[in-house]
């Protein structure tokens, strides 16, 4: 759903040049998260606690429910739920967990992103008023883009829901899905909640990203020998990345048939390289800019030590051998910077946070 987005977040891209501190009205998702931010209580619990109440209703209601009970009595028979009874419990809190979780991620990451902008101000080359507006667009999405992509995201899952129960009609019996009208109700209302919220955070990711790409591309004064500012936007690109992947995860962990459906296994397939490209996609442009940089440098620095060289050869040809240590000190000098600077690590990212993505991608697969 990647691509449905990406047209939506060129004006804020274009428009990040601007001075108006706020360029747009925030979205839907903004105003929650700021509600959120007012409150005198831990933000994630604020997200934690409407989750557990949809689960526990819903389970209340299933509970109650005959036919529920009459599915699981019989998919239990015919093997059908090996892991017993913690994994259908565990796999119907998982969507609304999910839903609520994006709402609680997005706030977090806005926060990242503006520690990030924070961190990198010494390498921007623009003015305080361009800043408060780059840290806006940061950190909030446009209203009607976002609005949008949640109606995309609920059209998607109407599509989705209805190609999976036609062309997979054992697929609700196997999860105890629409096992009656009330069932059926609540599962499709869980399901287009969850996809209302994530397809948001979708935008969210993408939006953030373009822009974190732009700002690198465009307001970046690139410093070889300070290069610890240029790190800060690696954390959130690979918070981000994590981020994608837990729920992916959670999904196969509680569900591992749904990998036996092409339509959810599309779903979680796309999650992964959408963590990967989350994380190095918009580090690319700074990592094209310091190679350049640093094969600037490099260039300059072979030059003087031809020049030097060449100065040193004339001194023993005409055997003027005063102020050769001068130019051997020189030479000396010169060879060092090279190394320095073909040690130079010009991803920006230190190299712990490629570790930490790569123990989220792979660890779960080996446990």
């Amino acid at each position: 759903m990647a691509t449905l987005f990406t047209a939506n977040s060129d004006a804020a891209v274009e428009d990040a040049a601007g001075t108006d501190p706020e360029p747009y009205p925030p979205s839907w998702v903004n105003r929650l998260t700021n509600w959120v931010r007012g409150l005198p209580v831990p933000y994630w619990l604020v997200y934690l606690i409407p989750a557990l109440v949809l689960f526990v209703t819903i389970t209340l209601i299933n509970g109650s429910d005959s036919t529920y009970s009459s599915a699981y009595a019989a998919g239990n028979r015919a093997g059908l739920f090996k892991i017993g009874p913690f994994f259908l419990y565990s796999f119907h809190a998982v969507p609304e967990l999910v839903a609520f979780y994006a709402l609680a991620l997005i706030h977090y990451l806005d926060d990242v992103a503006h520690h990030a902008l924070r961190t990198f101000r010494p390498a921007l080359d623009i003015d305080d008023a361009h800043y408060l507006a780059l840290d806006y667009r940061l950190t909030n999405l446009p209203a009607r883009p976002t609005l949008l992509a949640s109606l995309l995201g609920v059209l998607f899952a109407v599509c989705a829901m209805s190609g999976t129960t036609a062309f997979f009609p054992d697929f609700g019996a196997r999860l105890l899905l629409f096992t009656s009208p009330a069932a059926t109700v609540i599962d499709w209302g869980v399901f287009i909640l969850l996809w209302f919220i994530w397809s948001a955070f979708a935008y969210h990711t993408i939006h953030q990203l373009r822009l974190v790409s732009h700002i690198y591309a465009a307001y970046t004064h690139v410093d070889l020998f300070n290069l610890r500012p240029l790190y800060a936007f690696s954390w959130l690109t690979a918070r981000t990345g994590i981020g994608w992947i837990v729920v992916t995860y959670l999904y196969i962990l509680t569900a591992p048939g749904l990998i036996e459906n092409v339509i959810t296994l599309g779903i979680l397939v796309f999650n992964f390289v959408f963590a990967v490209a989350a994380f190095g996609w918009p580090l690319v442009g700074i990592h094209r800019k310091l190679e350049a940089a640093r094969s600037e440098r490099i260039y300059a620095s072979n030059q003087s030590f031809e020049a030097l060289s060449s100065e040193l050869h004339q001194r023993i040809a005409s055997n003027a051998f005063e102020e050769m240590a001068h130019i051997k000190d020189g030479l000396e000098a010169v060879s060092r910077k090279v190394e320095f600077l073909d040690k130079i690590h010009t991803w920006p990212w230190q190299r712990g946070t490629v570790g930490g993505l790569s123990t989220a991608l792979v660890l779960p697969i080996i446990l």
